[in-house]
């Protein structure tokens, strides 16, 4: 029996930022069974197209006629088609089969390199453009194949309309190059009904990151995600607005290189996933810590916080922690709602111990004495830093945690288990507990504790204060 997949026919990006990959990424973040058919082979980086192998238009069908053997598409888009052969193979395919699809009219990489002949877009605006149920060009591609030039909302309008008379049925003029007025941080896409004559306008803020000029795989993964969100039975609008927010995402999250954003098309997915697992083990942790009626003993006058950072963490929103902290009360101790960004102080204290290992996410503060102390030593590895040799102009957490680790580091080759200071003038000492999540972190405070039941005079003395 044939299952249902989206397809997606287009060139393979060796930098894996865009093309084929990029779809396919796409594809399996949002959820869709795919495949695939590769029109060109490109020896690319985000610096440019080094060189094109093209797939003969012969393999090519026999690509397209193999994934339909295995699977009913549901639908499709196109990207890199290069030739005009390959453009009218896959146009005789689609037709053969009733496939509904995306036409994503690439015409130039990024760079400015050509992934198009012209005769190809002539055969692409004569037999694909008129069956596509979309075509999605950004505002250079609707210029080439409008004979717009286009610089303002109006013009894109005009555009739209131009390649309606063309054949196509629904137009979206990518907004990543168009803004909603000049000046603005806002950008448009434009979706234009040719059927109902009618404009949707889906605007955006312009992502912004320092020292990037442009992106790289942004206008496929667009195409992708909304050809995923048709397929899934997503009215047009609403995939169109599933699929802006997909790739902003995708853009937001994207790593940097060579002033070019390079989309990360799983971001949105992993982060959620992280983030749900950071919750859950932080639950299991507080669940554990309920547990141990000793750890009142523990609590510093500050409070007590119990934090764990997400796998791509970047900043303390990234950080889950205890909102409202752990806190003594009459009987014992109150334990807070776990929100991300609900501390500051246990959030910069992982947030460091990650730059040297990225390993190690999770962290608990707890009041300092130095029978705690001694325990920790037998059983972890200990390291400090004294408050009054701080820097002026650092910040406490930052500076103490790098140099406790750096001493550490030199000492054992290896970073710490538990971080302490003794504190300065208003300031209360404090130990630091680190592990590779919130379970292995409470679990040493369970280690900790055993250990000071042992220690009868410690025990005694806690319990008079």
């Amino acid at each position: 029996m044939r299952t249902g997949a989206v397809l997606t026919v287009g060139g393979s990006d060796s930098s894996c930022g865009a093309g084929i990959q990029a779809d396919l990424k796409t594809f399996a973040a949002l959820g869709v069974e795919c495949a695939c058919v590769i029109t060109a082979v490109t020896a690319q980086s985000v610096r440019g197209v080094r060189g094109i192998s093209e797939i003969p238009a012969t393999f090519v069908r026999s690509q397209l006629e193999a994934v339909m053997e295995d699977h009913e598409i549901e639908y499709a888009k196109t990207g890199m088609l290069y030739s005009a052969n390959i453009v009218n193979i896959v146009s005789d395919v689609f037709e053969e089969n009733n496939v509904k699809f995306v036409l994503d009219p690439v015409i130039r990489a990024g760079t400015g390199d050509t992934l198009l002949n012209q005769d190809a877009l002539d055969t692409m605006i004569k037999r694909l453009l008129p069956v596509s149920s979309v075509v999605t060009p950004n505002v250079h591609e609707a210029e080439a194949i409008s004979g717009v030039k286009i610089e303002t909302i109006e013009e894109a309008r005009e555009a739209a309309v131009k390649i309606a008379e063309l054949g196509a049925r629904t137009i979206i003029i990518k907004g990543g190059h168009l803004r909603l007025q000049t000046d603005s941080e806002i950008a448009a896409d434009i979706i234009y009904d040719a059927e109902k004559d009618e404009f949707e306008t889906i605007k955006s803020r312009f992502i912004r990151k320092e020292h990037v000029h442009r992106t790289h795989g942004a206008g496929c993964t667009f195409s992708a995600a909304l050809t995923a969100a048709l397929a899934r039975g997503y009215a047009l609008k609403e995939a169109a607005m599933l699929a802006k927010n997909f790739v902003s995402d995708a853009i937001k999250f994207g790593d940097v290189f060579e002033n070019v954003v390079i989309v990360n098309q799983t971001a949105s997915i992993l982060r959620r996933a992280y983030r749900h697992a950071v919750i859950e083990t932080m639950k299991d942790a507080v669940e554990q810590l309920r547990q141990m009626e000793a750890f009142r003993m523990l609590i510093p006058e500050v409070g007590s916080n119990l934090g764990m950072a997400s796998e791509d963490a970047h900043n303390e929103y990234d950080v889950a922690a205890i909102d409202g902290r752990i806190t003594h009360t009459k009987n014992g101790f109150r334990i807070g709602n776990i929100e991300f960004g609900a501390s500051s102080h246990v959030a910069r204290a992982i947030l460091t111990m990650m730059q040297f290992n990225r390993a190690i996410k999770s962290a608990i503060n707890v009041k300092y004495s130095p029978e705690i102390v001694e325990i920790c030593e037998r059983l972890f590895v200990v390291a400090s830093f004294e408050r009054e040799k701080e820097p002026e102009g650092a910040k406490t957490m930052e500076w103490g945690v790098r140099s406790a680790v750096l001493k550490a580091l030199k000492e054992h080759g290896t970073v710490p288990d538990v971080i302490f200071d003794r504190g300065a003038v208003g300031k209360e000492p404090i130990i630091r507990i680190f592990g590779r999540d919130a379970v292995e972190v409470v679990e040493k405070v369970g280690r900790i504790l055993e250990s000071v039941k042992c220690n009868e005079s410690f025990f005694s003395f806690e319990k008079a204060h």
